[in-house]
């Protein structure tokens, strides 16, 4: 652990903003990835970045990003205590500019919400869970609510929020690690609205 002076002095868990980025073959969207270190930049705080997964699949990536980020957090910068941040899809394209970012930000951490926000699975379904079934919100569903509308659960293509240390991701049979993330942490997302984005691998933008 670092025990002089540093950069890192007198800083609280609450200066850092990790953002972990599963992708198998190391790759992710460079524009989001600037907007994300902008927006964080410009909130006053330090972005630490975590993007691979190597022959891992998804849920031991998680697993491994954020056990790396309290290692470094703890061990190498010398800060203790749980940390807000985001999570990533590495093909998630976000098409807001920063400042909604930074905006988003300080209203999650003023209320301390967990963020979600929409995008479309491989068969253009929505991404925000409605019921413990898992059932998917249809168009018009969605386009009820109302903005920070507290949903079930969500994909984890875009999050931001508690990032509870020492979890394990895991999918079950009866659900993926997204919404057994939400179900395993006790945790009610709510939905930004105005973050738009769009999902590589269907080309929508």
């Amino acid at each position: 652990m670092i025990n002089e002076k540093t950069p890192w002095t007198n800083k609280k868990v609450t200066d850092f903003v990790p953002y972990l980025i599963p992708t198998p073959d190391y790759k992710a969207v460079a524009e989001t990835i600037s907007k994300i270190n902008i927006a964080i930049l410009y909130s006053g705080k330090v972005p630490l970045s975590f993007i691979g997964a190597g022959n891992m699949m998804i849920p031991e990536a998680r697993t491994d990003m954020l056990k790396q980020f309290y290692d470094k957090l703890e061990n190498q910068i010398g800060v203790q205590g749980e940390a807000r941040g985001f999570m990533l899809d590495s093909d998630i394209f976000l098409h807001n500019e920063a400042q909604d970012i930074i905006e988003m930000m300080n209203y999650a951490d003023a209320h301390n919400y967990n963020v979600v926000a929409n995008y479309h699975a491989s068969d253009f379904t929505n991404l925000i869970f409605k019921d413990s079934n898992h059932k998917r919100i249809s168009n018009p569903e969605l386009e009820a609510l109302d903005e920070w509308a507290e949903v079930e659960s969500a994909g984890l293509g875009f999050y931001y929020g508690r990032l509870p240390k020492g979890y394990v991701y895991r999918s079950s049979k009866d659900a993926s690690e997204d919404i057994n993330f939400f179900r395993d942490n006790d945790l009610r997302p709510h939905l930004c609205k105005k973050i738009r984005l769009g999902h590589l691998k269907l080309f929508m933008f």
